[in-house]
């Protein structure tokens, strides 16, 4: 699900970084804070619609024309409209006219239902398809913002705003919902591996599953060791391998998060072991920079240990 919600506030980023700024009116914010889940999910729409409406020039779309691509756009978000069932004729000509209207600067090109197909799709496909876990409401309320957008009506929602602010507001929504998500996932997964055969939890919240002993003593966390590992993601996104890497790698254990040190301490050289660390005896809400890790993520470590060095 992790590749689905990718997180609508790193889009709103890209989509929206020119204009982001921290002189944002106190009245503003205030406007913004108050503001339902109904209303940023209207807003967000509108973004999106608008930002796609501002780069393709979209002066010209008539209430069926609006209807077209917004209807493309919840479809996409519902996943009920795969690329792949569309004939690639139609698809290379809704390319076609994209690409037209795009370097065209006067007597723009009119789109047909192709075209618009495409229109709504990409703005979906923008999103990362992270919207598409939102409910048949809340996707009518996200539609509702695009049709608004699509056709360069002026903003209900924080009309007084400028769009950087705009953006901002979206953006917290969508952190908000992308940290409730990710808690969500978390919760179901440890719950998993409560009664998963062979794990074991320690007093610090550690969790660990032994698949070789090993022979002699497990290393102190004052040693330092030769492993080799993988480092995982609960969606088992990988993002960190010495086994890829074709070389073992050589550390202090309390050079390593907490979790990770602990859950070696469990075998004796030569064991393996697979060892679940909570945010909390990991990186918590400050990961390495472009890790791909972020704030809050269980880490799924699976380790061979060579040696105590």
């Amino acid at each position: 699900m992790r590749a689905i919600y990718l997180f609508a506030a790193v889009v709103l980023l890209s989509l929206s970084q020119s204009a982001l700024s921290d002189n944002t009116n106190p009245d503003v914010t205030q406007q913004a804070a108050a503001l339902s889940d109904q209303e940023l999910l209207e807003l967000t729409g509108y973004l999106y619609a608008a930002a796609a409406a501002e780069a393709l020039y979209l002066n010209d779309l008539d209430a069926k024309s609006i209807e077209a691509a917004t209807a493309a756009f919840k479809d996409a978000l519902a996943g009920k409209s795969a690329r792949s069932d569309i004939p690639k004729g139609d698809l290379r000509q809704g390319h076609v006219q994209i690409q037209k209207r795009y370097k065209a600067i006067q007597a723009l090109p009119k789109l047909d239902d192709r075209g618009l197909y495409i229109v709504g799709q990409n703005s979906a496909r923008a999103t990362g398809e992270e919207l598409g876990v939102l409910g048949d409401a809340e996707r009518e309320h996200i539609a509702k913002g695009y049709a608004e957008g699509i056709a360069r009506q002026p903003a209900r929602i924080l009309a007084d705003a400028d769009r950087s602010a705009q953006w901002r507001a979206a953006q917290r929504f969508w952190k908000k919902r992308h940290a409730e998500f990710r808690a969500a996932e978390r919760r179901e997964f440890l719950s998993a591996l409560e009664s998963e055969n062979g794990v074991k939890k320690t007093e610090s919240g550690l969790y660990f599953k032994v698949l070789e002993p090993g022979n002699g003593s497990a290393p102190k966390l004052s040693d330092s060791v030769l492993a080799h590992y993988k480092g995982s993601l609960v969606d088992g996104t990988v993002f960190d391998s010495t086994y890829d890497r074709g070389l073992p790698a050589r550390f202090a254990l309390n050079d390593v998060v907490p979790g990770f040190a602990e859950g070696l301490t469990k075998v004796a050289p030569g064991g393996k072991v697979l060892i679940y660390v909570p945010s909390k005896l990991g990186y918590g809400d400050s990961p390495p920079h472009r890790s791909g890790i972020l704030p809050g993520d269980l880490m799924i470590f699976e380790t061979d240990l060579i040696s105590i060095e």
